[in-house]
């Protein structure tokens, strides 16, 4: 499953909420080739690589997807998800909606959900690291991901934290004769 909403939808909330009451659903971790931001740990945060290793990955096709912020590349690796898959085990990815669209281009059948605030609001403040250029970006981005509502599979309103993770789990673990697989 493919989670995606805009800043301030709390979308790792809900992620860490779930992630809390099922922790045997596999998290897919993310790599990056910024540094760690205070309190971050390789490998539960981010997978914190080199540019080199980042764009041997690329070459290699070992990411489902991948993309480029403020100066820093993210994306999505492949093999841990492929074997959850493969076990049975359901897989949560949180990536923007560049990431969600990359990822229905490879991996048509994985569900991908939206989690929608629940007050259309523009982000403001910044995060840990983030530039200038990075902040200026994020309010464009909450106007495009809501307008993009209509390529998800299922919205999840973010009403409350544990309604949402619970909706959440629900869609995560539910049969679809539809959707057997993500690959």
């Amino acid at each position: 499953m493919v989670l995606c909403g805009p800043s301030g939808a709390a979308k790792s909330s809900v992620r860490n909420l779930v992630r809390e009451y099922y922790p045997w659903v596999h998290f897919a971790v993310s790599c990056t080739t910024r540094g760690p931001r205070p309190g971050e740990i390789d490998g539960a945060d981010y997978h914190f690589v080199s540019t080199d290793r980042f764009e041997s990955m690329i070459a290699a096709g070992e990411l489902l997807e991948w993309s480029s912020h403020a100066g820093n590349l993210y994306g999505t690796p492949r093999g841990p998800i492929e074997a959850s898959l493969r076990s049975g085990v359901p897989v949560l990815a949180m990536v923007d909606l560049h990431g969600a669209r990359r990822i229905r281009s490879v991996a048509p059948r994985a569900r991908q959900v939206v989690v929608a605030p629940p007050a259309r609001r523009e982000p403001t403040g910044r995060r840990g690291a983030e530039d200038d250029a990075g902040l200026e970006r994020r309010p464009a981005a909450a106007r495009e991901e809501p307008a993009a509502e209509f390529e998800f599979d299922h919205t999840v309103a973010n009403v409350s934290l544990e309604q949402a993770a619970a909706k959440l789990l629900e869609l995560l673990i539910a049969p679809t004769a539809d959707r057997p697989g993500a690959f």
